[in-house]
C-alpha cells in the first residue's frame, strides 16, 4: 500500500522490486559504507559528512533523469545551498 496524495494506492510488488532492495542490502550498502570509511583516512570529518548529505542533495537530480517526477524549487535549491558548502568548505 502506498500513500500519495492523500490517497491511498494498492501496489504489486514484483520479483524484480525484490531483487533491486536485495541488491541494495546486500552490495550497494556495504560497499558505499566500506568507501566512506576508506576515504576518513583522506578527508577530514565534516567532509565527509557533507559527503554524505550529497545523497540526499542528489536524489531528486537521479528521479528527475530517471524520467520518474519533476524536482521542486525547494529540493534544487537545498541541493545547490549544500553543494555550494561541500565546494567553499574544500576550497
Amino acid at each position: 500500500l502506498v500513500l500519495a496524495e492523500g490517497q491511498l494506492h494498492s501496489e504489486v510488488i514484483t520479483s524484480s522490486d525484490w531483487m533491486l532492495l536485495a541488491l541494495n542490502g546486500i552490495l550497494v550498502l556495504p560497499l558505499s559504507s566500506l568507501l566512506l570509511t576508506a576515504s576518513l583516512k583522506h578527508i577530514s570529518a565534516p567532509e565527509a559528512s557533507l559527503c554524505t548529505l550529497l545523497e540526499t542533495a542528489l536524489s531528486p537530480l537521479w528521479v528527475y533523469l530517471g524520467g520518474y517526477e519533476r524536482p521542486s524549487f525547494y529540493a534544487i535549491g537545498g541541493g545547490a545551498a549544500l553543494i555550494t558548502a561541500l565546494v567553499a568548505h574544500r576550497y
